[in-house]
């Protein structure tokens, strides 16, 4: 594993710090979008958007501390709520330090028992066992 150093000049010597690496996760359902924003020790952000294309849609923020914030909008929809989140991550910096983002594929049959890369070959081997979802 390959860890990201900042090097930062000092009056005396060199401060050698390591840089916060984080990882999205995403998993979009028919009504909902679950997102969370981890690193080594868990999670620092999660969202669910839930009611999605109602008038009563919400976007719950909850982050390490169990602080939590709810953010109503009526007919919010899955581009919003995800617009929302990105917007979240921006404001606290945080997007800059991804360095991998997952979503959760409904079923894999046989072909998927694992994480995988997404690339062409993947992604056409989902669309070969989508029927499953």
């Amino acid at each position: 594993r390959v860890v990201p150093f900042l090097i930062t000049p000092s009056t005396s010597h060199t401060l050698i710090k390591p840089i916060m690496t984080l990882i999205f996760a995403v998993n979009a359902g028919s009504s909902s979008l679950k997102a969370c924003v981890l690193n080594g020790a868990g999670h620092i952000l999660s969202f669910e958007a839930e009611r999605l294309c109602t008038s009563d849609s919400v976007l719950h923020v909850e982050d390490e501390n169990g602080n939590t914030n709810d953010i109503e909008e009526a007919n919010l929809d899955h581009e919003r709520s995800l617009k929302r989140i990105l917007s979240q991550l921006k404001e606290k910096q945080l997007l800059d330090l991804l360095v991998a983002v997952g979503h959760r594929v409904v079923h894999g049959g046989s072909t998927f028992k694992g994480s995988v890369v997404i690339d062409e070959d993947s992604l056409d081997k989902m669309e070969q066992v989508s029927h499953l979802a």
